[in-house]
C-alpha cells in the first residue's frame, strides 16, 4: 500500500482562507475505498473520509474548519499593544487508506504533515502575499504544540502613521505661519521682494463632544484592532413581543392580548470622526469581521455588525468623509 501527499497546505494556514491537501494512492480500486485524514492538535482530534474523484486516484480534505475549532483565543484587553495568546495552533495531519468488506483502515502506509493553524481571513488578493512573506504579518515562536503568534494590532498604530495629525493637547497651543503680499492679501505664491511673514497661534479646545465608544475587532490578520468612535453615537433598544389571545371570563366576551414573552436588544449606530483614505481601507475589516466587541463600563460586550455594505472612499473622489456602522448586542 502506499498513500502520497500530492499538494499540501502552507506551513503556517490562515483558517478562514479556503485551501485543501490533494493525497493519492495505489490501491483505490480496492472495494469500498476510502480516504481518511485525522486532525489531531494538543487538546483535540477529529477524523475525516472521503471518496476519491471519479476517474482519478485523488482525494481532497479541506480542513480550514477542523482546524479552527482548535483553536481558542481569549476576549482581548482593554490594553494596546500585541495580544499574542490563543490565536495560533500547531496541528498534525495524518493520511490513512481504508478498503475491504467490511471495509477497515489500513495500519501502515501512512503519510503526514505539520502546519500551525491562526486565526486570520485575508481578502483573496491579500492571500498570496501573506503565504510568500508572512513575517510581514507576523512573527511566531513555538515549543512543542505550543505557539505563540504576533500579529499586526491596533493600527494606525501611532500619530507617525498616513494621516495622521501630531496635535498638542487640550489647552495647548500650534503656531501656524502664513505668508502675505504687501497689500495684506493672502498668496499661496511667495515674492521674496514683496512678502512678509505674519504668525497666528491657535488654541486648542476640547474636541470631545460626544460620548465616545471604542470598538475591538477581529483584523484579517488574526490580531485584535481597535478604533474610537468619536461622533455623535446613538444606542436603541430593538423589542420583539409574542402576545396570545386571552379572555377573563368563560364566556369568552372580553378578549383581549396578554404578553407571554418579551425579548429586547440594544444597537448602537455609531459614528466615526473625519477618516483618511488609509483608516477607510482598514476599518471595511471591522464590517466583514468573525469577532466584534464594544466597551461599555469598562467591559467589553460582544457585538454583531449590522451593516453589510461598506463603501470605501478616498479623499480625491470624495473629500474628506466618515462613516455610520451600526452594531447589536450579541446577547
Amino acid at each position: 500500500m502506499s498513500i502520497s501527499i500530492v499538494s499540501s497546505l502552507p506551513a503556517l494556514l490562515p483558517v478562514n482562507n479556503s485551501d485543501v491537501v490533494i493525497v493519492s494512492s495505489n490501491l483505490t480500486a480496492s472495494a469500498n475505498f476510502r480516504y481518511i485524514c485525522d486532525v489531531s492538535g494538543a487538546t483535540a482530534s477529529a477524523r475525516l473520509k472521503c471518496d476519491k474523484l471519479p476517474n482519478t486516484s485523488y482525494g481532497f480534505f479541506g480542513v480550514n474548519k477542523v482546524v479552527e475549532t482548535l483553536i481558542a483565543p481569549p476576549v482581548p484587553q482593554l490594553t494596546s499593544g500585541w495580544q499574542d495568546g490563543g490565536y495560533a495552533v500547531r496541528a498534525n495531519l495524518t493520511f490513512r487508506e481504508e478498503y475491504g468488506s467490511p471495509p477497515a483502515v489500513a495500519s501502515g502506509g501512512t503519510a503526514s504533515a505539520s502546519l500551525i493553524a491562526w486565526q486570520a481571513a485575508f481578502r483573496q488578493q491579500d492571500y498570496g502575499a501573506a503565504i510568500a512573506e508572512p513575517t510581514t504579518y507576523y512573527s511566531t515562536s513555538i515549543s512543542g504544540d505550543t505557539v505563540a503568534i504576533k500579529t499586526v494590532t491596533n493600527r494606525p498604530p501611532s500619530n507617525l502613521a498616513a494621516g495622521s495629525v501630531n496635535f498638542p493637547p487640550d489647552g495647548g497651543n500650534i503656531r501656524v505661519r502664513l505668508y502675505t503680499n504687501a497689500l495684506g492679501l493672502t498668496n499661496t505664491i511667495v515674492i521674496p521682494t514683496l512678502s512678509r511673514t505674519s504668525t497666528f497661534t491657535y488654541k486648542i479646545d476640547n474636541c470631545e463632544r460626544y460620548d465616545q465608544l471604542r470598538v475591538f475587532f477581529r483584523n484579517m490578520y488574526g490580531g485584535v484592532d481597535g478604533y474610537t468612535f468619536t461622533k455623535k453615537n446613538r444606542r436603541r433598544v430593538d423589542v420583539n413581543r409574542q402576545t396570545y389571545g386571552y379572555n377573563s371570563s368563560v364566556y369568552g366576551d372580553d378578549r383581549y392580548d396578554k404578553q407571554w414573552n418579551i425579548t429586547y436588544r440594544d444597537t448602537y449606530t455609531l459614528q466615526s470622526d473625519w477618516l483618511t483614505d488609509a483608516e477607510f481601507s482598514w476599518l471595511q475589516e471591522m464590517v466583514y469581521s468573525p469577532e466584534c466587541w464594544i466597551e461599555l463600563s469598562g467591559a467589553l460586550v460582544p457585538v454583531v455588525v449590522q451593516t453589510n455594505t461598506y463603501t470605501v472612499r478616498t479623499r480625491n473622489n470624495d473629500k474628506l468623509q466618515t462613516i455610520t456602522v451600526d452594531v447589536q448586542i450579541a446577547y
